[in-house]
């Protein structure tokens, strides 16, 4: 008995169908160390001769948004998109000074909400922004990072914090 020519077809369908889809879908950036970055990121640590922080998970199916990071005067800047392309969260860092530690210190450490701590010990400052975003701010040895989201909750800003590299 001689098998329907669609019965071959449908497996090489469901084939193709589900490979591209792996190809189309957006899948992360990841850096060997497991953080989520595009090689334009990594090409920025180098051009700036120290490492940048970036999360090595997000909620909602975070992954890298689609700007590219963005060096300012002072600060570089990273969106984070979620899994189907909605504004998720911008990370901001820029390196610690003086200067610069006076500044945030006016700018968040005396405006915020609340305080928290986090992984190992960091102290963090929690606030809303002048858009109603969320923000979390807080200081490593080299830089000073704000995440800043108009979606994600502290709880979630706090847990990206917790797991950055």
């Amino acid at each position: 008995m001689t098998r329907p020519r669609w019965l071959f077809f449908c497996p090489l369908l469901l084939l193709a169908g589900v490979g591209g889809f792996q190809v189309l879908k957006p899948h992360p950036h990841r850096t060997a160390d497991g953080r989520l970055a595009t090689p334009a990121f990594l090409a920025l640590e180098q051009q700036l001769g120290r490492r940048l922080r970036a999360p090595t998970w997000l909620p909602r199916g975070g992954r890298v948004g689609s700007a590219q990071p963005t060096l300012g005067a002072r600060r570089v800047l990273q969106d984070y998109c979620t899994d189907r392309g909605e504004n998720l969260a911008i990370i901001s860092q820029e390196p610690r000074s003086a200067e610069r530690d006076k500044y945030h210190d006016h700018l968040f450490q005396r405006k915020a909400e609340a305080t928290v701590e986090f992984g190992s010990g960091r102290l963090g400052y929690v606030l809303h922004g002048p858009s109603g975003e969320r923000r979390l701010f807080w200081r490593e040895k080299d830089s000073s990072v704000v995440i800043s989201s108009p979606v994600l909750s502290y709880k979630e800003l706090i847990e990206i914090a917790t797991r950055m590299r």
